[in-house]
């Protein structure tokens, strides 16, 4: 069984630096380009089966791969990004602000009023990963969604406390590829981390 999973292309939220969260925010022109990028690499997968994150930015940049294809997808709130509370939609350094003002820097179990936590963050993650890898038994499933959240599940499957180091380890640039294997047991091997060699055409 193989999983792979990829984050959205850039998005205008990030590139002002702001929280997106639960909150929608569209492709830019060079998330957009990494998306068609994307989907030729995805291309050289044999991939049976698309689950996806519902916010806007996921679907948007997996529709070009969707385009070449007629694999199923389905799109789950479970694979939503880390939802910020307040802090969704507005300014990064005001949310850093918060949490340094807080004591809460570098503490993964802190959270912003109104929003989640990494554990509560890495549970859902973990718990409909899981739900689908069940369902799609030996299949090859690709699993489109965040940063924060790909970064949750992959410190939950690697079984490695979250600290700066080990988050930044797992942490992905837009459209990284993570490919995971499974055997009989669903005991993961890492085959592939945060791959972004199909948008090596973007920095020419």
């Amino acid at each position: 069984m193989r999983l792979i999973l990829v984050r959205h292309g850039e998005t205008e939220f990030n590139l002002g630096r702001i929280m997106q969260g639960h909150a929608n925010s569209g492709l830019t022109p060079r998330g957009k380009m990494q998306a068609e990028q994307l989907a030729k690499r995805l291309s050289k997968e044999k991939i049976d089966v698309i689950y996806s994150s519902d916010l806007k930015r996921c679907e948007d940049t997996i529709r070009p791969f969707l385009n070449k294809t007629n694999i199923q997808i389905t799109f789950h709130r479970e694979l939503r990004e880390r939802n910020y509370g307040i802090f969704d939609g507005e300014p990064a350094d005001d949310f850093l602000n918060y949490m340094k003002e807080n004591g809460f820097f570098g503490d993964y179990s802190s959270k912003p009023p109104g929003g989640e936590n990494l554990p509560e963050v890495q549970k859902r993650m973990m718990e409909k990963i899981n739900e689908i890898l069940d369902i799609e038994h030996g299949k090859t499933i690709l699993v489109v969604t965040h940063g924060g959240a790909k970064t949750s599940f992959l410190l939950g499957l690697f079984n490695e406390v979250a600290n700066n180091e080990t988050y930044s380890k797992y942490s992905p640039g837009n459209t990284a590829v993570t490919v995971i294997e499974f055997d009989e047991e669903k005991n993961p091997k890492l085959i592939e981390l945060n791959s972004i060699e199909h948008l090596e055409a973007d920095f020419d």
